[in-house]
């Protein structure tokens, strides 16, 4: 009976601990791995301007840069001019990606994320 226990009991953490890697897909943010992390940000920038999510758009930034956005969202025409730089075709992001690589862009790791760090 003791093992049929331990076996169970051996069983359901395998299978909870299984469930935890398949249900949470997020993306976990190193900050020593900061090419790749810096690239995911912005691949979900243009995701979300691509899709007109433009409060989450504005999360991936730092926080010193949403309060400069959340200013510039005051003037309707401002904030289509920032949201029409910020919305990448594919060649602008191909270069943005080459800026990322080349440590030309600037992010900064602020709560366990890599956050964009300019307008």
């Amino acid at each position: 009976m003791k093992n049929i226990l331990i076996i169970f009991l051996f069983a359901n953490l395998i299978i909870s601990c299984d469930a935890q890697n398949t249900t949470n897909n997020e993306y976990v943010y190193s900050k020593s791995d900061s090419i790749s992390g810096q690239i995911h940000t912005a691949e979900r920038l243009k995701s979300y301007m691509d899709n007109r999510q433009y409060e989450e758009a504005i999360d991936l930034f730092s926080l010193d840069q949403q309060a400069n956005i959340r200013e510039i969202q005051k003037d309707e025409e401002m904030f289509k001019y920032w949201c029409y730089a910020w919305t990448f075709d594919s060649e602008n992001f191909e270069r943005y990606v080459t800026k990322i690589k080349s440590n030309k862009a600037h992010f900064i790791f602020e709560n366990e994320k890599w956050k964009i760090n300019e307008k």
